[in-house]
């Protein structure tokens, strides 16, 4: 008798406003999710008062919702957000949770493979 195998969900959901976007896990997409925040987080540090940092801000934003859940989804979000860049890192402040927990699970896999 073969032993079913339970696969874990590729994907995780997020309802933002009152549309559910689904963002796939796979190896690739994380990475791209985690070099995408880090370089948004790099751009929103420096961002002053002047239109031109906001709107380098706006835009990586818009361009890492298109990576995540699928093209033009980022300009989506962002009317969803009321054009505020304000109110899209508050929504990526709480997404990142979400995929730091997917990794930690994969770490800890990672280290009871050999602890076991």
């Amino acid at each position: 008798m073969a032993h079913k195998i339970k696969l874990k969900q590729e994907f995780e959901e997020f309802e933002i406003g009152d549309k559910v976007y689904r963002m796939y896990l796979s190896d690739q997409k994380i990475k791209d999710f985690m070099k995408g925040f880090e370089d948004l987080s790099k751009v929103a540090l420096s961002v002053e008062k002047d239109k031109e940092s906001i709107e380098q801000a706006s835009g990586l934003a818009k361009e890492l919702f298109n990576l995540l859940f699928g093209e033009k989804t980022g300009e989506e979000i962002y009317e969803l957000c009321g054009n505020s860049t304000y109110v899209i890192m508050d929504v990526f402040r709480q997404i990142i949770p979400v995929v730091h927990a997917k990794i930690d699970d994969m770490k800890d896999l990672e280290v009871k493979k050999y602890t076991e």
